[in-house]
């Protein structure tokens, strides 16, 4: 069998996404409604502030340029730096502190400067003094002072600057003395303008809009506060699913089994609430053997250019339901008309076909090796079902080779001439050969058959076997030349039945080990390694 190959890996990738959460929409949605609720919850419980804003406007009136031709107060060159030092100056705490004294009632500048933030308003000069408070009244009032202290913060830094120019003046007119010289002239014209300058300063800053109290709160915001709690709780869902998802190894859905590990799928049994019901044994139901017949259809459709007469069914671990694929799997090629099938049961340590069928559990394969007077025929048993209602039942039967009793050395019994032997006989006078085989991750019993056969079918169970598990089965056949003729998918939940053909069986018995352990019976297995699904006992 050739492996799939993904035509488009950005499509298997959206695929994959859609996959996880499909099978992991309750984590996702989970996270992101606690987050969500959360944050509302937080929201509501915050005291509601209100937020008041005034403008001021950076701009300079060259009065220097006009009173002396020349620039005194010097200015940055580049605009944007120019913007960063208003920017913090209006922050300074300095600024804070003033407006505090200016506001009295027990304010602090520790309080101003914890209500007003200064933010530039776009590319522009405008910067705008936003402070927020419970009371929006008083959040104007911080705003509004504020920004006046600055301005006055400005005026006074520029006269400051101004007034060491004055000094340097009165100086250098006291030296000169009062003798009415050129000199002493121009210094007194001079020393007229800088008093003019000094008290025409502006700060190149004024407040163009002044704030009033708002009507309604900046913060808390419920809705915004919720919907973005909703997102990032999505976002941290769908990362811990993804996580999940790499970590949990087991097969969950078809399309990983196509697309992640590039098997080909022959078949998909779904679980159906109609298997665990009671039944007469013998009494088969037609919708439930249409995905074994489909199962059969397909292994001669994708293998038109050989015939293919003995099949091995393996798993890779014990649970997977390849007895029950094996069981039905015969079922299915007997109801067609002058289909001879026989079933062997390799699966000698843990042997549960014939439980299953309800036949006897006399002689078997493992007599059939180790005695070399037995024939054939001496071990084989008939398997009569019945398909339909029990009035219009069709009568199909099939031969059975039950695994007889457990060996010490169940692996040299399979891998002897003795058993090659019997394939190349039963291969001569059956149609269809289908070999049952312990789970190779337990034991490698079933190895030396795969080679030995004409095609081998891997049942795999969603949810029960993993991707490591199933990637190293098919690698190992792959290194052995075995030809496996594809994966039959089992256990498909009812909510995912696109691949399904009808009704099948789920999950089949066998969960538990293969060493030593007593035989259990069908009928009477133990709660905790009882499948999902109960199997009916044909």
């Amino acid at each position: 069998m050739e492996k799939q190959q993904t035509k488009d890996p950005e499509a298997a990738n959206l695929r994959r996404l859609i996959r996880v959460f499909t099978h992991r929409w309750v984590l996702i949605v989970g996270c992101a409604l606690a987050l969500g609720t959360f944050s509302l919850a937080l929201s509501l419980s915050k005291p509601s502030m209100y937020a008041a804003s005034s403008t001021l406007l950076f701009r300079s009136d060259n009065l220097d340029q006009q009173l002396f031709g020349g620039t005194i107060l010097k200015a940055s060159n580049d605009p944007v730096r120019e913007g960063s030092t208003n920017l913090g100056l209006a922050s300074l705490g300095a600024v804070s502190v003033e407006t505090a004294k200016a506001m009295g009632r027990g304010m602090t500048g520790g309080h101003v400067a914890g209500a007003v933030s200064v933010s530039a308003k776009g590319e522009s000069d405008l910067v705008l003094v936003t402070a927020t408070d419970p009371d929006p009244v008083l959040a104007a009032e911080i705003a509004n002072a504020y920004a006046l202290q600055f301005v006055q913060f400005r005026i006074n830094a520029d006269r400051s600057k101004v007034q060491q120019a004055v000094t340097l003046v009165e100086n250098q007119l006291k030296v000169a003395g009062s003798a009415a010289s050129t000199q002493s002239a121009e210094l007194v014209q001079q020393l007229d303008r800088l008093r003019l300058f000094e008290a025409l300063q502006t700060g190149n800053a004024e407040v163009v809009q002044k704030a009033s109290p708002p009507s309604s709160p900046s913060s808390p915001t419920p809705i915004r506060d919720a919907a973005l709690g909703l997102f990032v709780g999505f976002i941290l869902g769908l990362l811990s699913a993804l996580v999940l998802d790499r970590l949990d190894r087991r097969l969950t859905d078809v399309a990983m089994i196509e697309e992640d590990l590039g098997l080909s799928v022959l078949a998909v049994v779904p679980k159906s609430e109609k298997l665990a019901q009671e039944r007469e044994v013998g009494i088969q139901a037609k919708a439930e053997l249409e995905v074994f017949r489909m199962l059969r259809a397909r292994m001669r459709y994708f293998n038109v250019d050989r015939d293919i007469r003995t099949v091995v069914v393996g798993s890779s671990a014990a649970g997977d339901g390849k007895s029950t694929v094996s069981l039905h799997l015969c079922l299915a090629a007997a109801s067609a008309a002058g289909v001879r099938v026989l079933l062997i049961e390799a699966d000698m340590r843990r042997p549960t076909i014939a439980s299953k069928a309800s036949v006897g559990t006399g002689l078997g394969l493992s007599e059939l090796i180790t005695q070399q007077n037995l024939e054939m025929a001496d071990v084989i048993v008939e398997v009569p079902f019945s398909i339909g209602k029990k009035d219009e039942a069709e009568k199909v039967s099939f031969d059975l080779i039950p695994a007889g009793a457990e060996p010490p050395n169940p692996f040299d019994l399979i891998a002897s001439a003795r058993m090659t032997a019997i394939i190349a006989d039963a291969r001569e006078h059956y149609d269809l050969v289908v070999i049952d085989t312990p789970p190779v991750s337990v034991v490698s019993d079933s190895m030396p058959l795969m080679q030995q056969v004409d095609g081998v079918i891997v049942v795999a169970r969603l949810g029960h076997t993993t991707r490591d598990g199933l990637k190293r089965l098919t690698s190992t056949m792959e290194d052995m030349t075995a030809p496996l003729l594809g994966i039959v998918v089992n256990g498909l939940e009812a909510s995912e039945r696109g691949y399904g053909y009808g009704y099948g069986y789920g999950y089949g018995y066998g969960s538990g080990g293969y060493f030593d352990e007593p035989k259990v019976d069908a009928d009477n297995a133990p709660e905790d390694s009882s499948p999902a699904v109960e199997e009916s006992r044909s």
